[in-house]
């Protein structure tokens, strides 16, 4: 068997953050595949003990929730004769990882006894499988709309469920993991008890809000205004003793809030989602992305550490913690997302170029999301905070003396969250700012690159 890539951190294929096998081989030939290149029997290099290890010593991450196989096809006979060893392997190193598999053959005509692609090894290797994404993509289905699939005819079978149920009596049943509005269609009473399950969900909890970089600042100002709207919080920083301090100020002065604090350098990729893997299952309503890392001065003399750091905080963890809390959302069909942009965010920042780089990305990141979906016709939202200057520990911790006189952190984090309920897309504290930033759309890129360059030589100290 040949495969033409193992990737080590994938969250498009399959539920959790989860290492990809891409097999090679494939006769269905769909139209409209995504990468035909597969197709062929002898595309990549041949898969041995070496790239069995590296799948293995990936899912030694306490991130990594399973494996996936894809294609190509897993389930060509040859390739099914070498993934059987290697299930049968991860089974064995890995009994509480989850093994996926997507296959263009349907499941009850294709891999069952007389199915053109039942071999002697099929059904060991359908019992050590968890989730079975069955069904060839068909181009007139397509919808983007859908979870873990390509086209509407496609299955996502729950493969410990099946055997437990037996084969026919399943595949009468439905299971509803898209999100509520979709355009699947499942019989009628699935849709019913679907439906209910989800009010009985809603009832019995209240709403959670997590908040990142909530020991200062707006995160700090946001966390207290939700608890006050009657949000309980999950709370996440790097200084503990401060999260701590302010989930007792919280809970005493709000009986009826819980708090759980979750100490977390978001610099640190795995603690992105070792934070995502201890509150998926909490069914997060509000995320508000507020954390974030400035590092002052010219490009050429800055600190390149420090700088990866302020990249780390503020493009991948709210990437990340975006993406991961947005899917839950829309299976839901409800949800809120807001991400701390800033001014900046609007124009480059001579002498705190990465800091205005990395909130551009903030800016047109939540842009483009808002935009999908919108499309989608969901309730969820999706929201991005530009603050000018706020009065926090910002400053000081990125090394600078503001010119400006700042916003206080209150009125913005009650602003944005407001706003972001409402489904405010671009939010803008203070009529000043906004009178700015819509100036500054006037004058071209080259005149407001000198005139920040001028703002930001003030700065130092």
């Amino acid at each position: 068997m040949n495969y033409g890539e193992i990737k080590e951190f994938d969250i498009a294929n399959g539920e959790g953050v989860r290492v990809t096998l891409f097999v090679s081989g494939c006769t269905n030939h769909c139209e409209g595949c995504f990468q035909p290149q597969t197709w062929d029997f002898g595309y990549g290099r041949r898969f041995d003990s070496a790239a069995e290890k590296k799948i293995l010593d990936f899912l030694d991450f306490p991130y990594a929730d399973g494996v996936t196989f894809l294609g190509g096809e897993p389930m060509e006979p040859d390739n099914q004769r070498e993934l059987v060893k290697l299930a049968r392997k991860i089974r064995e190193t890995h009994p509480d990882k989850t093994i996926w598999c997507f296959t263009g053959f349907v499941y009850d005509r294709d891999l069952v006894p007389g199915g053109k692609r039942y071999t002697e090894v099929t059904d060991e290797l359908l019992g050590l499988i968890d989730v079975l994404v069955d069904g060839p993509f068909i181009l007139a289905q397509r919808n983007i709309a859908l979870t873990f699939r390509g086209s509407e005819n496609q299955r996502v079978i729950d493969m410990k469920k099946t055997r437990a149920a037996g084969l026919l009596k399943y595949l009468q049943q439905c299971r509803e993991i898209d999100r509520p509005g979709g355009s699947v269609q499942y019989p009628q009473q699935c849709r019913e008890r679907s439906a209910a399950d989800r009010s009985v969900a809603y009832e019995r909890r209240t709403m959670l809000a997590l908040v990142t970089g909530a020991s200062s600042g707006i995160g700090r100002e946001t966390a207290l205004y939700l608890a006050e709207k009657g949000y309980d919080l999950i709370l996440t920083a790097r200084n503990e003793e401060r999260l701590r301090e302010l989930a007792e100020r919280i809970e005493s002065s709000t009986k009826a809030c819980r708090v759980r604090v979750i100490p977390a350098d978001l610099s640190k990729r795995e603690e992105c989602l070792r934070l995502w893997r201890e509150t998926r299952d909490d069914e997060v309503d509000f995320l508000v992305n507020s954390a974030g890392l400035g590092v002052y001065g010219e490009f050429a003399d800055t600190d390149l550490g420090r700088e990866l750091d302020e990249i780390a905080v503020n493009v991948t963890a709210v990437h990340i913690l975006t993406k991961l809390y947005l899917r839950g959302m829309l299976k839901r069909n409800e949800g809120v997302i807001l991400n701390v942009g800033s001014s900046a965010g609007f124009m480059a920042g001579p002498s705190f170029a990465g800091y205005y780089a990395s909130k551009n990305y903030v800016v047109r990141l939540t842009e483009a999301i808002h935009e999908e979906l919108r499309h989608r016709h969901t309730n969820v939202k999706i929201s991005v905070l530009c603050p000018g200057p706020v009065e926090t520990d910002f400053d000081r911790r990125a090394d600078v003396r503001n010119s400006m006189r700042g916003l206080k952190p209150c009125p913005v984090a009650r602003y944005g969250v407001d706003r972001a309920l409402k489904g405010k897309m671009l939010i803008v504290p203070g009529a000043g700012m906004r009178l700015g930033l819509a100036f500054s759309h006037i004058l071209p890129d080259s005149l407001m690159v000198r005139i920040t360059y001028q703002i930001q030589k003030r700065k130092g100290r």
